[in-house]
This record gives structure tokens, C-alpha cells and sequence, in this order.
């Protein structure tokens, strides 16, 4: 997900998206009507990613992308015709962002205000540290310096103890 970012940021930031095409209603849920009512003349304000989804930011609100399990996100030029499994493209003068996505268990979602924090605090209760990478368990245990079973999950909880905020902040829950 963060090579797609990168690659499609420096291509999309700052553009201004011209229209919006859905050939279908849904994709894992359904499409909400604010991606086609409130994005077309949007400017893109940055992309970012948050875990598995992508947020292409504007001053209405924020598209949320989720490429699922099969799914690809690139620019395309406008006129190259979409393949039999291209369900979401997004046209703006650098061409055409086109959420391909075989089986379908991506998505495309809209988020606005603070509606946006809390739906993403809600995805990373009780996960990892700002910054940090899983639990590093398996270090412990490849390591052999531990001496029971207890030690391993007293570790695990403590690694995944974290909770995310309403406003992004990250703080260590109590045991």
C-alpha cells in the first residue's frame, strides 16, 4: 500500500478531480453517494495511508481505499479503455486513478470531519505503538531468552496495548 502511495503522490497530489465512474454500486460494501456527489471538483489535497487503506484527502472530506486482496490502484491515461474487473475510476488532468480489483473485497468509502478520526482510532484499538512494527514476539522466541509461556504472552500484551485516540493520539493502556 505505501508503494502505491508513493508512487501515485507525486502524479495526484494537488490535482483536481475532474469526475468520478463507478460501473458498479458496490465492491466488499457499498459505494457511498458522496464519492460521486462531493469528489468531482475536489482538489486532492495529499494521499496518505493508515494501515491497509489509502485516503486521498480533500477540503470536503477524504475518499478511503482499501485494495483487498486482489486489488490495484494506477494512474491510467483517459482514453485506454478499463478492463472486465476496473469498478472505480477517479479522472483529473494527470489521467485516470483506477481501482482494479478482481474479487471485489476492496473498497472505496467517504469520511469527513471527525467522523474520520474516530472511524480510524476505531481500526487500531489496543494495536501497536506509533511507529511500530508488530509485537516482536518472535524475536523473544527465537531468541530463547525466555523462561515460560507466561513470559511470551505477558510480553505480547504489553506490545499490543496501545490505544489510538479520537484525534490520533497514541497512549499505553493499563494491564
Amino acid at each position: 500500500v505505501e508503494t502505491t502511495r508513493r508512487g501515485l503522490l507525486p502524479h495526484v497530489a494537488g490535482r483536481h478531480v475532474d469526475h468520478v465512474l463507478l460501473r458498479r454500486p458496490d465492491l466488499r460494501w457499498p459505494i457511498p453517494r458522496e464519492v460521486e456527489d462531493l469528489l468531482p471538483g475536489q482538489r486532492i489535497d495529499a494521499i496518505r495511508r493508515r494501515a491497509k487503506y489509502l485516503l486521498l484527502d480533500t477540503g470536503a472530506g477524504s475518499a478511503l481505499l482499501h485494495l483487498g486482496m486482489s486489488g490495484s490502484l494506477a494512474l491510467h491515461d483517459v482514453a485506454e479503455p478499463p478492463g472486465p474487473h476496473a469498478h472505480f475510476d477517479l479522472i483529473t488532468s494527470a489521467g485516470t486513478l483506477r481501482l482494479t480489483d478482481p474479487r471485489r473485497f476492496g473498497a472505496v468509502l467517504w469520511l469527513e470531519g471527525d467522523v474520520m478520526q474516530l472511524t480510524l482510532a476505531a481500526t487500531s484499538i489496543f494495536g501497536k505503538a506509533e511507529g511500530a512494527y508488530g509485537s516482536n514476539v518472535n524475536m523473544l522466541v527465537d531468541s530463547g531468552r525466555w523462561e515460560d509461556e507466561d513470559e511470551l504472552g505477558d510480553m505480547f500484551a504489553k506490545r499490543k496495548s496501545f490505544a489510538h485516540g479520537r484525534h490520533g493520539q497514541v497512549a499505553q493502556q493499563s494491564q
